[in-house]
């Protein structure tokens, strides 16, 4: 399980509570902060990597996050500008950013096999993609789940996304029902119910029950 904007653990700590290997990455320190306690009380620490940086289209970049008060999980990143150490505060709002593919050494090293992606990430679900053909090219994801509410509104976005499935022998599928999503130019602005959707590996169809 590879945990993507693991906010305050629900995915985590469900994956690591059956015993599968789980890697967490999450950039809120406070929610960083709640994930170890978590771990800790749990005694999973033996299944869970945590990594503590956002997903963006350039490493060791330090960006800032919007101050969402309504939404503990609900920052997103200021991609204006860069800052740097000596004239920031460090707080919670401050971040180190990775390369989704500058990843994979650690994911190689840890022998990561038949891997499930859960990726929440705040609109930056983009630089995620962007990064990520390494990684999805070398290692059998099966099912990605993913947020879609705020994709759908970029068109550029939301057609690199699926390109990016596409090509790769994915079935776009609802969370809702398990049906397979039609991808006719302009229909993706109706995917998500109400927010999520799976892509799915074709060879890995039968994860859900309803598609033949």
């Amino acid at each position: 399980m590879i945990d993507i904007g693991a906010n305050i653990g629900t995915y985590t700590m469900y994956s690591s509570s059956i015993r599968r290997k789980t890697i967490a990455i999450e950039c809120y320190r406070p929610n960083i902060e709640r994930l170890i306690k978590a771990i800790e009380i749990e005694q999973v620490s033996k299944y869970v990597i945590l990594i503590g940086n956002a997903i963006y289209n350039q490493s060791n970049q330090i960006l800032q996050l919007t101050k969402e008060k309504s939404n503990i999980g609900g920052q997103s990143l200021f991609t204006n500008q860069t800052i740097h150490y000596s004239n920031s505060t460090q707080d919670q709002f401050t971040v180190v950013t990775t390369r989704f593919d500058d990843l994979y050494p650690m994911f190689i090293q840890n022998d990561l096999s038949d891997v499930i992606i859960k990726i929440d990430i705040e609109s930056a679900e983009i630089f995620l993609f962007q990064t990520a053909d390494r990684i999805f090219d070398s290692i059998n994801i099966v099912l990605v789940q993913m947020e879609w509410a705020s994709i759908k509104l970029n068109q550029n976005y939301a057609q690199f996304i699926m390109n990016f499935f596409y090509k790769r022998n994915y079935l776009s599928v609802s969370t809702a029902n398990c049906q397979i999503l039609n991808s006719k130019t302009s229909n993706y602005t109706t995917w998500g119910s109400p927010h999520d959707i799976y892509w799915i590996k074709r060879s890995y169809f039968r994860i859900c029950p309803t598609l033949t």
